[in-house]
């Protein structure tokens, strides 16, 4: 050490000036660094009196000031612990420290050397101590803000260690570190200076990491008065709303800083407040994907968490939405507690919480679906919500990670065949909630972009066998509905052809604008009607109508067109909107584009059609190679709607039949889906060339004699369609039916079977083809059927054959009573004239064929199938046998030429129903009540309603027609049925054949094909049945019989039913004689059984606000009025009749025990029935004028029957309609004279109609003329009751009158008398 001091004198430093002092500085700078610290000063003062003048502690120069610093920290350092300066002037000089080491930032300035010296003297000698003592607490807080300031991510570690052991040191030896101080560290965590000043941020998390045991206590009292639910003292700062995020930065810190107020989470997110629950759920979320172990230590914290899923707010819980799906990627050790919360959100009451929910997963499977796997089934759900919002995100945002990750899938392999995992269901589910929203249009519009733009992938290679891939899994109802969306296609593709086509001609102005203008109105209408809102879309097609850019019409062409390729269709789509983005606003561009989608073929073109089928031959040819049935269903599908598709690909179909042939049997399914589409492009290939033809026939053929019954009926149906040309019809046929006459005669077996199942294809669709000796060939048909078998001489495989056979023959016999009178009634359309005798003699052998076919039919079911080879057979080959005797009963019965039930008869017709309560098969009860279903619902579903291109004109009329309404009655029989399975089936079945039946009456207005209508049907079926006597002798509670009726009635009244309608059905019933009973009792008795039950299930329906139609009991059944008088309405229940418990009820339970509703009087079952007043209230409803307002079951008379002929001829009816209306009018009242009957009180029954409210004009008229009658003298004297005395029943509701009947009547007798 250089004991005489530095060379440099304080005299020297106060004088010199510039560069001289710069100079002394440097000087002076560089001989302090070498001088140890000692206890002898003198040889310092002056320089340190100098160092501390306020010439150079407040020097305009930097560098002077910079040299004055490091000059005054060495001589701190030498001079330490003590200080040459009073304290005054040391605040001065602290204060130049603090302001010097500003120039500490920038790393690469020329002064930096001697900034980081100051810094690390400083740091070193721990001089900032001093500043303690001196009370300077706005300086410490400068010193702290500095240094936070001047850090940068550019410094070394050794800058970084000397700032923090600088603020260290200072924080360690304060007594009470002030809020001011703290706020200047806390700053620094908190948004902007986080992420703007990351230097600043890593150095205020290692002050507070070395600090726990200073910083603790003041930011616990700070931290807690900033609590919500603490009531501490407040400490004033403006980082009080920053606590959240303060307690996530200082719970990574330390716990121990926060491990006071973590528990008061708890409290804090249970708070009235939205806000503050909102901080509080973001704050535990941010801090469980920090660090789970604060769920570990704080087990209170995660389930608390977990309950505000289900908080009232509705932000609150799409916040806790967002944290949740975070959380899950984040932390998999309580992903299970949270996707179980989530999947309950999934169903939450809020529009917006369940789009949160849906949008929220989605995205965040957008790499990888196995973490929400279990959630995605669930979200699948809300593709039907009820809500748009909800229902469009959830339908959206699956479709956009379908494609997403089906397009990967297909870029990764070549041979992917499968959907990704997890969302395999979504196409089968789009489907499903297509065909269920029919009504809904702009549901399904929506749903038909989403298939066809967002649900596969855009490149065109891929698109295509990701189509397949999707067609695989899709199951029948799912198919239906694709080929509906497909159907829709394909007529939006022929209208906007023929718009464009008239559009063409009006521009040429021709002589019949006027018409064609008319008819593209009319065009416009229908596709409008299509669309959501067809007010807009009809202002689109005005626009497009209006349109000189010939490229509209052009695009318009291209995207109607078959053969447009998919990469075509997405350009010309872009170009037609662009141009029609110029002629209409913005909110018109959604119908802008629903219009140029919907006639696109945005899933197969021509071209992609005749690929797959390329690739089904080829994957024929090489069995086992690649699985190819999604790709025949999806030629199937597709051709079945559009079977231009494969015009100009016979050839290929040819080898792609010729490959599945030579395959063998274990190709049958694929062979079978070929013939199908061959079936379905028959058109098509009608044109192709004579050697294609010639070669897909010929195998048509050969699968018409295999033993494969279901190939050789599909390949029957194919002969019958346009492929076969007429000139070579009659000879194909001929030869065909000379391979096959030895398997008809023949052993029974496959061969036999395939062979009858190519008569029954043929009878129906083209009863021709069976040649001149078609009445020797049914009537060995016919002996299939009644050839008995010896007992034990046939053995039990071939005994079961041969009844396969008999259902088969069966078959053979209706279906071509069927295509018979079809193509008979073709024929006299429009050929009466010419073939009048001929025809008439034909339609003779006709009606004797089908009475003898119903006849057998009737006997089958009888004899209980004992006929034939079933004779000795099972019971379960008994049971299909009757099974199969009922199914060509119905099927025969949907022909209104046929006359079925007429030549049955009311006893026979009953037996139909029996299949249903077969008691030796369960699997016929359940295929009966399926056949039923159909069979009655023909007329309304779309496959039958769709035309078989390519089919005989006949058929397809005939496949329409279903049977009358009244056959739904049938379905009651399952009410008593040991399988609760099939009554849930059997009451599911009625239910929707009641409703559609309703909105056939209701379109069609026409009352008898309501289902009310048809409980005259339903009472004379139980009336008859075979357990009703022994069950009429046994038990007065008559409970099968209850359960019936209730069965029916309870299916009827659900479906918002005319409460009145049944009621007036039931009096019609009792006041009736039945034609099949001499005193008609077993009718009346449950007549007043489903009286009861009608009473009882509409007691809350008792005022109907509609009016009653007219209706007439079915004559086949009932005596009319005028063959034999109405008798009267008494009451025939049993003596100790009482409703059954489960009359009322949702569904048939189990007879636990009786409820009383109503019982009858105290009698024996054979005295004298009383007479009722009232059985049900009636309703009060008015009746007005005309035919809509006749009073409740009058009957029609002349003047009426007129107005419903005319009705009836302007109404566009269905031909099952017809049928109805054939067999219902015959009860219609002729010659007007309805009144009827002489029995009863005369006297009664005028004082009855005396005080009655009029209910037409004829009533108000007769009650007029009997009034004047009795004003004359001739009413007094004939009014007594039986007593002798003169009585009137005073009647205070004009609707407890007796019923219209006996009105009428008795107004007869009067004017009579």
């Amino acid at each position: 050490m250089d004991e005489e001091g530095p060379s440099v004198s304080g005299d020297q430093l106060l004088q010199a000036k510039g560069q001289a002092l710069i100079s002394h500085l440097k000087t002076l700078a560089e001989e302090l660094t070498h001088i140890e610290q000692t206890d002898d000063h003198g040889f310092l003062q002056s320089c340190a009196e100098a160092l501390g003048d306020n010439k150079l502690l407040r020097h305009r120069d930097s560098d002077v000031k910079l040299l004055t610093a490091c000059c005054l920290s060495d001589v701190l350092r030498i001079y330490a612990p003590n200080t040459p300066f009073a304290q005054e002037r040391l605040k001065v000089v602290f204060e130049l420290f603090v302001s010097q080491l500003r120039g500490i930032v920038d790393a690469n300035g020329p002064s930096f050397a001697r900034y980081f010296y100051l810094l690390e003297r400083l740091a070193m000698v721990k001089s900032f101590v001093l500043m303690i003592d001196l009370k300077c607490d706005d300086l410490v807080r400068q010193l702290f803000e500095v240094i936070f300031e001047s850090t940068s991510v550019s410094h070394s570690i050794r800058v970084e260690n000397h700032m923090i052991d600088i603020l260290v040191t200072t924080l360690e030896e304060l007594d009470v570190i002030p809020q001011p101080l703290l706020d200047a560290i806390l700053e620094n965590l908190v948004q902007p200076s986080k992420v703007e000043k990351r230097a600043a941020y890593a150095l205020a998390r290692s002050i507070l990491q070395r600090c726990i045991a200073e910083l603790q206590k003041p930011l616990h009292q700070f931290l807690q008065g900033c609590l919500p639910s603490s009531s501490s003292t407040i400490i004033e700062s403006d980082l009080r709303d920053e606590w959240p995020v303060l307690i996530v930065e200082l719970t990574t810190i330390s716990k121990d800083y926060v491990s006071y107020l973590l528990p008061q989470l708890t409290e804090v997110i249970a708070m009235e407040d939205e806000q503050t629950r909102l901080k509080g759920v973001s704050l535990l979320a941010q801090l469980f994907t920090e660090s789970f172990s604060v769920a570990l230590e704080f087990p209170p914290l995660l389930p608390a968490f977990v309950a505000k899923f289900t908080d009232i707010s509705v932000p609150v819980r799409l916040a806790m939405i967002g944290h949740g799906v975070h959380l899950i990627q984040k932390q998999s050790a309580i992903a299970e507690q949270l996707l179980a919360a989530l999947k309950d959100r999934i169903m939450d009451p809020e529009e917006k919480v369940r789009a949160a929910v849906v949008k929220s997963v989605c995205d965040a499977c957008a790499d990888e679906i196995s973490v929400f796997g279990s959630l995605l089934y669930d979200i699948g759900h809300r593709i039907r919500d009820k809500r748009p919002t909800a229902r469009t995100t959830a339908r959206t945002s699956l479709c956009t990670l379908f494609c997403r990750h089906l397009t990967a899938e297909l870029s990764a392999s070549v041979n992917a065949a499968s959907a990704p995992y997890g969302l395999e269901w979504l196409p089968q589910k789009l489907l499903q909630c297509y065909g269920a929203e029919s009504g809904d249009l702009e549901s399904r519009l929506e749903l038909e972009t989403l298939l066809q733009t967002k649900l596969l992938p855009t490149d065109e290679s891929m698109r295509l066998r990701a189509i397949c891939i999707m067609h695989r899994d899709l199951d029948q109802r799912q198919r239906k509905a694709l080929l509906s969306l497909l159907r829709v296609k394909r007529n939006t593709q022929q209208q906007m052809a023929r718009w464009i086509q008239l559009q063409r001609a009006l521009k040429e102005k021709g002589s019949d604008a006027a018409v064609a203008k008319a008819e593209q109105a009319r065009l416009v209408k229908a596709m409008c009607e299509m669309q959501p809102d067809a007010v807009r879309a009809k202002e689109v097609w005005d626009q497009i109508g209006a349109s000189k850019d010939q490229r509209v019409i052009k695009d318009l062409m291209l995207l109607s067109s078959q053969s447009t390729p998919y990469a075509e269709l997405c350009t010309v789509r872009e170009d037609f909107r662009r141009r029609m983005s110029q002629r209409l606003q913005p909110p018109y561009m959604p119908l802008v584009s629903a219009i140029a989608a919907r006639p696109a073929m945005l899933f197969l073109c021509s071209a992609g059609a005749v690929t797959v089928l390329q690739k089904v031959a080829e994957s024929l040819q090489q069995p086992s190679a690649v699985d190819i049935e999604g790709e025949l269903k999806l030629l199937v599908d597709m051709t079945q709607a559009f079977p231009e598709l494969l015009s100009n690909a016979g050839g290929k179909l040819a080898e792609a039949l010729q490959a599945a042939h030579t395959a063998g049997d274990g190709y049958a399914r694929a062979a079978q889906q070929l013939l199908q589409v061959v079936h379905a492009v028959s058109p098509s290939l009608a044109h192709e060339s004579p050697g294609v033809r010639k070669q897909i026939v010929s195998m048509l053929c050969q699968k018409c004699c295999s033993k494969d019954a279901a190939l050789g009926r599909t390949a029957a149906q194919c002969l019958t369609t346009q492929l076969l040309v007429p000139s070579l019809r009659a000879r194909t046929f001929e030869m065909l039916l000379i391979k096959l006459r030895p398997a008809l005669t023949g052993r029974a077996g496959k061969q036999q079977h395939c062979a009858l199942s190519v008569l029954a294809a043929l009878a129906k669709r083209m009863p021709s083809a069976l040649g001149p000796e078609k009445e020797e060939l049914l009537r060995e048909v016919k002996g299939t059927v009644t050839q008995s078998a010896a007992s034990g001489a046939i053995q039990e495989p071939q005994l079961k054959a041969r009844c396969e056979s008999q259902c088969l023959a069966l078959k053979v016999l209706a279906n071509e009573m069927i295509g018979s009178s079809s193509a008979d009634e073709s024929i006299s359309d429009g050929a009466v004239a010419v073939l009048d005798g001929p025809l008439i003699e034909h339609e003779d052998r006709t009606v004797a064929r089908a009475k003898d076919l119903v006849n057998l039919c009737a006997k089958l079911i009888e004899v209980n199938g004992e006929l034939g080879a079933a004779a000795v057979a099972t019971s379960e080959d008994r049971a299909q046998l009757r099974f199969a005797a009922a199914c060509a009963l119905m099927k025969m019965a949907r022909i209104p030429s046929l006359k079925v039930d007429a030549l049955l008869g009311p006893r026979r017709w009953h037996r139909i129903g029996s299949c249903l309560q077969d008691s030796e098969s369960i699997e016929v009860r359940a295929l009966m009540a399926k056949k039923l279903y159909t069979e009655l619902m023909r007329p309304f579903l779309a496959n039958k309603r769709d035309l078989k291109l390519g089919a005989p004109t006949a058929f397809v009329q005939a496949r329409k027609l279903g049977l009358p309404p009244h056959y739904c009655i049938f379905f009651a029989l399952s009410a008593v049925d040991p399988e609760k399975a099939h009554i849930h089936n059997a009451r599911n079945l009625l239910t929707a054949c009641v409703k559609r039946w309703h909105q056939a009456a209701e379109q069609f207005k026409e009352p008898r094909l309501m289902p009310e209508s048809q409980l005259p049907w339903l009472v004379h079926l139980f009336a008859h049945h075979p357990n009703f006597g022994e069950e009429d002798e046994s038990d007065p509670l008559l409970t099968n019989t209850q359960k019936y009726l209730d069965f029916y009635i309870a299916v009827v009244l659900g479906q918002a039913a005319q409460f009145d309608l049944l009621r007036t059905a039931v009096n019609m019933i009792k006041r009736a004689l039945d034609r099949s009973s001499e005193d008609g009792r077993e009718v009346h008795v449950v007549a007043d059984v489903a009286r009861e039950i009608i009473a009882f299930r509409g007691r809350s329906s008792k005022y109907s606000q509609k009016v009653v139609p007219s209706i007439d009991l079915p004559p086949s059944l009932f005596y009319r009025q005028r063959e034999k008088p109405p008798c009267q309405d008494v009451d025939m229940l049993p003596h100790g009749f009482k409703l059954l418990d489960c009359i009322g009820k949702t569904s048939n339970a189990s007879l636990g025990g009786i409820l009383v509703k109503r019982a009858s009087p105290g009698r024996k079952q054979n005295s004298t029935p009383r007479r009722l007043k009232h059985k049900c209230v009636p309703s009060p409803v008015r009746m007005g004028k005309g035919k809509a307002r006749r009073g409740v079951g009058v009957l029609i008379d002349e003047d009426d029957d007129s107005e419903e002929e005319e009705e009836e001829e302007n109404e566009d009816e269905d031909e099952n309609e017809e049928e109805d209306d054939e067999g219902d009018g015959e009860g219609e009242d002729k010659d007007g004279s309805d009144a009827g009957g002489e029995g009863g009180s005369a006297g009664e029954e005028e004082s009855e109609v005396e005080e009655a409210a009029p209910r037409s004009r004829k009533g108000a008229a007769k009650q007029r003329l009997l009034i004047q009658q009795k004003n004359k003298g001739k009413g007094g004297s004939s009014s007594q009751s039986s007593g002798g005395t003169n009585k009137r029943r005073k009647v205070s509701n004009p609707s407890e009158n007796l019923n219209p009947h006996e009105e009428r009547r008795s107004t007869r007798h009067t004017l009579r008398t």
